[in-house]
């Protein structure tokens, strides 16, 4: 879910049709695992300060096609522990 200050990044016309782009160059397919991929991952994470750095958020070398998956694997090494917050085996997102 997007972050309210990234919200209308992601929500652009700029993001929509490069996400599309990535998605499709990759044949949807997971860059890590092979599987069906939709996920478009920002491999430097868009921040409050970055959002507005197209060479961050628009970057299509800063862009990886994951699957739901990997790409929560992911996010879960960028949760700060102290968040209170964890993936279960399914992938979904809890608070302790």
């Amino acid at each position: 879910m997007a972050k309210d200050y990234s919200k209308d990044f992601y929500n652009s016309r700029k993001w929509r049709n490069l996400s599309s782009y990535i998605r499709e160059k990759y044949n949807h397919i997971c860059q890590e695992c092979g599987e069906f991929g939709d996920q478009v991952h920002h491999i430097v994470e868009i921040t409050p300060e970055n959002i507005n750095n197209p060479d961050i958020t628009l970057n299509e070398n800063n862009l990886i096609l994951l699957c739901d998956g990997c790409h929560n694997k992911k996010k879960k090494k960028e949760l700060d522990v102290n968040d209170g917050l964890y993936f279960d085996s399914d992938g979904n997102l809890h608070s302790k």
